[in-house]
């Protein structure tokens, strides 16, 4: 610039462009009002502080602190701010929460900092007693449990009823909103969606709760669903085909989900969203976890449309790991109805006070719609070009920005906030160890499952706790007291009742065969549980099955009629049902097996030995107890057969501390009794 010429604004600005610098609206304005005094000492000055800022930003091309906030000196944790890490000059580098109503993504390498940097913001947001949600696909955030108030719910301690409107819900919208989220995740096209939705408004009409969903309605179970499916009479090829591809995904996500879907009533949603909350979705199919969380997100819109609970604050957040598997451009492109549900909900969950933080290391594969509407950027270490180049034009990046941003170390990041402003953060390792393993989250979340699991009406816990009585001991009573009124029983009722009685461990569809179409079968079990005939029970073995079994109002039909009601075996069907299985398994092999012999639920002999084998549904203190009395009757040793998880777990607890000779005694899941041989080697 000429000595003699005044501020020309203009170079000024080229100056900063050709180097790089940003031309953002602070830097305009000093070089406007600069040029507006038009004095040669202004002029120099001015000449003298762009070329400062040009080789500063050759040195860290971005904003040198972060927000205001962060430069104060005080120690004082911050009231409404979440703490990310540090900027290169020292100060604390803080986000406003009530920026992540406008939600944010955190993209990264895998190994690269996410985890860590979501374990800050979790620790943050509960200093600030702002709730979350997250969904766990590795157990990374089980750890958690050691340092804050958080509920782990794995696949055996969550209940869900995907067919249950969030209260306040029109179950007609909910029908479609099930029918979108299954369809997507289950890979229906759009002919199955529609006949998803048609099957399930046709059977909350057959429940009576399409035009009455009041707090005491019963809602049908996901596994009622299937049921009801597998009896719908498809009229016509299309519809036929229709019919087994839904069956097919159904039966399929039944058989898997460990009795999650089979209830009436799930956890309250209500009481979750006061709670932080981990879902652990390991280990199930990918189909499912998706379908999983994404079912939660729009549960959790439909429950806070319907209370009316807007609010701009943020009063919730959900942390989404791999968030292309809910938010995935896949999906984007192939909605031929334009921007997809998920998305669109992600928009309108602002005015309700809910964050939406994303994670993920492929962000190409993110849906557009989050790529552009989520406020805040969190950008750590990400090496393959073609994800770098997609989030670098997603944050208008400069070219020295980006070839700096190339240099990112482990837990070092780039943040953009939503006024446009980025900055380098070194993020804060809250070192979580990890360490909590089964046994340790067990000890952890005990109190706090039983206490869901006591507040939680589900249609299968019902079925157990009617069961258990008898599975422990037999003496209890086996079914509902009888009604006092018989009334004119239909004869489809009773024949379901006679097969009932004779074959008492055929699965229900099987029964369905003896009736003149599946769809018949199932109206009638319906109305023979309906009218207090049978119960419903449910077996898991290699899968999931139901059984009936007859109460003492079906067993007086069947007396008054002089039907045999044949008893083999005691306590509940499921208990009767692992008698005769167990026996069936032993005898395959050659072996001899009784039941009820000398007391034992099976007597077994070999040519080296003679052992009881014990059915234990609960692990109660009194099977614990029989132990003695089976050795002193003559047996070599006894064999419990279990369920896996937290029977076999109390079950060997108690054994433990029993005065008892270790070698006497064996524990076994009743998977493990398919391999006889392991059994027999103790």
């Amino acid at each position: 610039m000429d000595r003699d010429q005044l501020v020309d604004v203009e170079a000024l600005l080229r100056m900063a462009d050709d180097a790089g610098v940003p031309a953002d609206h602070r830097l305009r304005e000093f070089i406007r009002a600069a040029g507006a005094v038009q004095s040669r000492s202004v002029a120099r000055i001015t000449e003298q502080a762009i070329t400062s800022r040009i080789a500063q930003f050759r040195g860290n091309p971005f904003d040198d602190s972060g927000p205001e906030t962060a430069a104060a000196s005080t120690e004082q944790p911050w009231m409404h701010e979440v703490e990310l890490g540090v900027v290169p000059t020292g100060g604390r580098f803080t986000l406003p929460v009530d920026e992540l109503t406008k939600h944010a993504k955190l993209l990264g390498q895998s190994g690269m900092g996410k985890t860590t940097a979501i374990y800050q913001l979790a620790l943050e947001l509960d200093r600030l007693d702002i709730p979350w949600w997250a969904f766990d696909l590795k157990r990374d955030y089980r750890h958690l449990a050691d340092r804050m108030d958080v509920l782990v719910l794995p696949w055996d301690q969550l209940k869900i009823n995907p067919l249950e409107p969030p209260t306040g819900t029109d179950p007609r919208q909910w029908a479609q909103l099930f029918a979108d989220v299954f369809g997507f995740s289950a890979g229906l096209l759009s002919a199955s969606k529609n006949y998803t939705m048609t099957r399930l408004l046709e059977l909350y009409e057959d429940r009576g709760v399409l035009d009455d969903p009041g707090p005491d309605a019963e809602y049908p179970s996901f596994h009622e669903f299937r049921d009801f499916v597998a009896g719908h009479d498809a009229s016509g090829q299309k519809q036929h085909q229709y019919r087994g591809t839904v069956l097919n995904r159904l039966d399929a996500w039944c058989s898997i989900t460990d009795g999650v879907f089979d209830c009436r009533r799930g956890h309250d949603l209500g009481e979750l969203l006061q709670r932080n909350v981990v879902f652990e979705l390991e280990n199930r199919s990918r189909d499912l976890q998706d379908f999983m969380m994404e079912l939660l997100f729009f549960k959790v819109f439909q429950y806070r449309m319907s209370q009316n609970q807007r609010d701009n604050s943020l009063r919730h957040v959900f942390l989404l790991d791999e968030g292309k598997r809910v938010f995935s451009v896949y999906k984007e492109r192939q909605d031929a109805a334009g921007l997809p549900m998920v998305d669109i909900i992600a928009g309108q969950m602002r005015q309700f006070g809910e964050g939406l933080i994303v994670a993920d290391q492929e962000p190409a594969k993110l849906t557009d719609s989050i790529r552009t509407n989520t406020a805040t950027t969190m950008l750590l270490p990400l090496r393959e070009a073609e994800q770098f180049q997609a989030v670098a034009a997603d944050m208008s990046l400069s070219k020295p920005q980006k070839a700096w941003a190339r240099t990112l170390n482990v837990g070092q990041g780039i943040v953009q906030r939503p006024n446009g402003t980025t900055h380098v953060v070194n993020f804060h390792d809250p070192e979580v160890v990890q360490s909590v393993d089964d046994g340790r989250l067990a000890e952890l979340m005990q109190t706090h499952w039983n206490r869901l699991t006591h507040s939680t009406a589900t249609s299968l816990e019902q079925r157990e706790s009617r069961e258990a009585p008898d599975a422990d001991t037999g003496d209890g009573p086996e079914s509902p007291e009888p009604k006092s009124n018989e009334r004119t029983i239909d004869q489809d009722i009773l024949t379901l009742l006679k097969d009932v009685a004779k074959r008492p461990f055929v699965s229900l569809s099987e029964r369905y065969s003896r009736f003149s179409s599946d769809g018949k079968g199932y109206k009638v079990k319906t109305s023979a549980v309906d009218d207090g005939y049978v119960t419903e029970h449910v077996v898991k073995d290699r899968g999931q099955k139901k059984l009936l079994e007859l109460t003492e109002q079906g067993r007086t039909v069947l007396r008054k009629r002089g039907e045999s009601i044949d008893r083999d075996g005691r306590g509940g069907i499921v208990h009767q049902y692992w008698q005769h299985r167990l026996r069936s398994i032993f005898e395959a092999e050659g072996l001899k097996a009784e039941l009820e012999s000398d007391d034992a639920d099976i007597a077994v002999e070999s040519a080296e030995e003679r052992f009881a084998v014990e059915v234990s549904m609960q692990g109660a203190e009194r099977e614990v107890e029989h132990v003695a009395d089976r050795l002193d009757a003559g047996f070599d040793r006894v064999v419990f057969a279990c369920p896996l998880g937290e029977v076999m777990e109390t079950l060997i607890e108690r054994l433990t501390g029993a005065d008892i000779n270790p070698d006497a005694v064996r524990v076994h899941a009743f998977h493990e009794f398919y391999d006889v041989d392991s059994v027999l080697a103790g």
